[in-house]
């Protein structure tokens, strides 16, 4: 994705996102995006958007001690 960020219409993306309304999509997407180094402004949006408890980085792995608040997302992925 890093590749492909500059053809990418951000403001497109983050709306098709909310549109999609699918919490666990939207947290992961923003996460992703903030560290890519995307403009805060854009994704305050995704930030914004209600959730009740912790999206799993990776729905695949257990849940891990690693918890990104302003996200509300466990980071549970293994760094290689």
């Amino acid at each position: 994705m890093e590749g492909a960020l500059p053809q990418i219409n951000l403001r497109q993306l983050v709306a098709y996102a909310l549109r999609y309304d699918v919490g666990a999509v939207i947290k992961r997407l923003g996460w992703l995006l903030e560290r890519m180094g995307v403009d805060a402004t854009l994704l305050l949006p995704l930030r914004a958007y209600p959730m009740t408890g912790f999206v799993l980085l990776d729905p695949n792995q257990p849940r891990s001690g690693l918890i990104d608040l302003s996200w509300e997302i466990n980071e549970n992925m293994q760094r290689s």
